[in-house]
């Protein structure tokens, strides 16, 4: 994530929380950019949204929130795409036509 990108993330949380405001912006800006510098930007800014939609204290979110916000969208994600490989995916008998064949010849 590049320091434009964090200070996109910063400035919408700005126009959210009009409370969310420091007395330092450069360092805040340095700040949460050392932490989210390793993250991809549309992750992040959906976790802000995903923030935003369930946020209930009417309090900006700290990194490790967001973070945790990208993480959880992350694994519902995953749930999803197993899902639809679960669905898609023909379910097989545990024993095949020839193995069915030889029970039945055996009885």
């Amino acid at each position: 994530m590049t320091r434009e990108e964090t200070l996109k993330i910063l400035m919408g949380m700005q126009v959210q929380y009009p409370n969310f405001n420091t007395k330092d912006k450069r360092y805040t800006l340095d700040l949460w950019h050392k932490v989210l510098e390793d993250q991809n930007y549309l992750e992040i800014s959906d976790a802000l949204m995903y923030f935003f939609k369930n946020d209930t204290k009417g309090f900006a979110p700290l990194p490790g929130q967001l973070l945790d916000c990208a993480r959880k969208l992350r694994n519902k994600k995953r749930i999803r795409e197993i899902e639809k490989i679960l669905l898609t995916t023909p379910v097989r008998d545990e024993l095949d036509d020839k193995q069915s064949d030889k029970m039945i010849e055996a009885k």
